[in-house]
């Protein structure tokens, strides 16, 4: 008897350790600091909100992805991850704040959102003084990047 609640309880322990839970936001910030930045270097500082965004701007429709359209009967799954902050440690193109503080340029994320199992978006929005640039990134369900794209607007 021993022996097999020693076996069960390995068992579900082991399962349990096993199950990763896949941070999106994080790697679409990584993603956009060091591939997109690295492209378009900022002219200033930027001011990284670390929060995420969980309510205004989520479904900024990318329509610039081309496998991705979100229509109103569609069913969203949101923040997957479970995250509610992004860490950025010594990076110096950013200065980190709470959302809603700091100065222009900003920078600051959703959660991740999606349509199906195996996409999840996380949109990367940079606020400038009049005007901002968004960008869209799509990973599969095992966190690697699929499909990026920008856009942007203008007030």
């Amino acid at each position: 008897m021993k022996f097999v609640l020693a076996i069960t309880f390995l068992t579900i322990t082991f399962f349990l350790m096993g199950q990763d839970n896949i941070l999106y936001e994080q790697i679409a910030f990584d993603f956009y600091k060091d591939k997109i930045l690295k492209d378009n270097p900022p002219k200033k500082t930027l001011t990284l909100w670390t929060d995420l965004e969980a309510k205004d701007y989520l479904f900024w429709a990318p329509s610039c992805l081309t496998e991705f359209r979100l229509k109103a009967e569609d069913k969203v799954k949101t923040n997957s991850s479970g995250r509610t902050t992004i860490e950025c440690q010594s990076d110096k193109r950013f200065k980190t704040k709470k959302l809603g503080t700091g100065t222009y340029p900003r920078v600051y994320l959703t959660v991740s959102f999606s349509t199906k199992p195996d996409q999840h978006i996380v949109t990367v929005v940079e606020i400038y003084e009049h005007g901002g640039i968004t960008y869209h990134i799509e990973m599969d369900e095992t966190g690697k990047v699929k499909n990026w794209c920008k856009g942007g607007w203008i007030e």
